[in-house]
């Protein structure tokens, strides 16, 4: 498997975990806004991280970017597109 998607993996399980604890450990609406603001958060670190890591390691800084990308893809649709298809 390619390394951005292990690091890809590894930070949703986290994010899921995070989102589904501040939750009251229930999946509705606030939840799936929850684990969007919790992406977009990760997205942002990890998009700083990539850059600082970018300097030392170029593969391991692009992978880190590249995962930083699939955070703020997987953040902005679960932030806009389930909540619209809650109330269609």
């Amino acid at each position: 498997m390619k390394k951005f998607l292990k690091i890809y993996a590894v930070g949703m399980a986290i994010n899921i975990f995070i989102a589904y604890a501040f939750n009251d450990h229930r999946f509705d609406n606030s939840y799936m806004t929850a684990l969007g603001l919790i992406n977009l958060v990760a997205a942002l670190l990890t998009f700083v991280t990539g850059l600082i890591v970018m300097a030392i390691d170029k593969e391991i800084g692009q992978a880190i970017l590249i995962a930083s990308g699939l955070f703020l893809v997987t953040g902005t649709l679960s932030c806009s597109v389930f909540p619209l298809r809650l109330h269609a």
